[in-house]
């Protein structure tokens, strides 16, 4: 977090701890200024709930993935609605859904969604 003048908001910059280790792109490892302040998180989680063996909360890191995530819960349980798995993600003051067919991922049909820190994935059950 880096202050800024005249009553303007704070900016503020979230790193992955790979992204920090990466040889070159100084994006991605900014020097740090007088006056920034630096917040370590020892670990950051994601929520699963719905159709899955074992909903819950879960750490994540740099390489979680949908499919990741959902092996990490234990996999789909038998009703599981496959093409239609829905992400929840906070960005600023707004919450963006995206609906991931899975089955679409595990057959290298569309890209495997990375999960970043607070998502929340619902599997719902599929009709009958």
């Amino acid at each position: 977090t880096r202050p800024r003048v005249s009553g303007a908001p704070d900016q503020v910059w979230t790193y992955g701890r790979d992204s920090l280790h990466s040889a070159g792109d100084s994006d991605a490892n900014p020097f740090l200024q007088s006056g920034d302040k630096v917040s370590v998180s020892s670990e950051s989680f994601f929520f699963i709930k719905g159709e899955v063996k074992s909903p819950g909360r879960y750490a994540i890191d740099d390489n979680t993935t949908i499919l990741k995530a959902i092996s990490l819960a234990g996999g789909f349980e038998q009703y599981a609605n496959h093409k239609k798995v829905e992400l929840l993600r906070k960005q600023g003051d707004e919450t963006i859904r995206m609906v991931i067919n899975v089955e679409r991922v595990e057959n290298r049909k569309e890209e495997d969604v990375r999960i970043l820190p607070g998502d929340m994935i619902n599997v719902r059950a599929r009709f009958l």
